[in-house]
């Protein structure tokens, strides 16, 4: 599924409650961000392996925010790589009550950017990083992909081409 005209980015998210079922997943976005997603990119979504605050300590329960309602759930360990792909459906704002979202303990300091058309396909974090030639994951918080044929090589070995 190669979108022309698109540009293709990774972003990391946390683990996921597994009692969960499928939601939609978003980019989420502190103010730092010179270069922003724009509606139509690719987005490839990748999963933390750990779940630590900024104090050092681990997440180990999340609450799930919908609506008003709030739902405590225990945390997994994370897959490490990408777990799937979206496209941006809209720009940055406000995250609302409408949003199934996680709170991992900063959920007021965030923005997100829509998406639509979650594709759930895994790749090893090792494949990637090899693919990339990342050095950290931290590398791939919010990330554009250069236009070199690597985002069309991460589609075909995620079988999503």
């Amino acid at each position: 599924m190669i979108i022309p005209m698109s540009d293709y980015w990774i972003t990391t998210h946390w683990p996921v409650p597994k009692d969960i079922p499928d939601f939609s997943r978003h980019v989420f976005i502190k103010d730092r961000h010179i270069a922003l997603p724009q509606v139509g990119d690719v987005v490839f979504i990748r999963e933390s392996r750990s779940r630590p605050m900024s104090d050092g300590l681990t997440v180990r329960r999340v609450t799930r925010v919908h609506r008003g309602e709030r739902t405590e759930h225990d945390l997994p360990e994370g897959f490490g790589g990408l777990v799937g792909m979206a496209t941006i459906s809209g720009a940055p704002r406000l995250i609302s009550p409408d949003d199934v979202i996680f709170e991992y303990g900063n959920l007021r300091e965030w923005q997100l950017i829509p998406t639509r058309d979650f594709r759930r396909a895994e790749l090893p974090y090792a494949v990637l990083k090899e693919m990339l030639n990342a050095d950290s994951p931290r590398d791939l918080n919010l990330w554009k992909i250069p236009s070199d044929g690597r985002a069309h090589r991460l589609l075909a070995a995620m079988g999503l081409d």
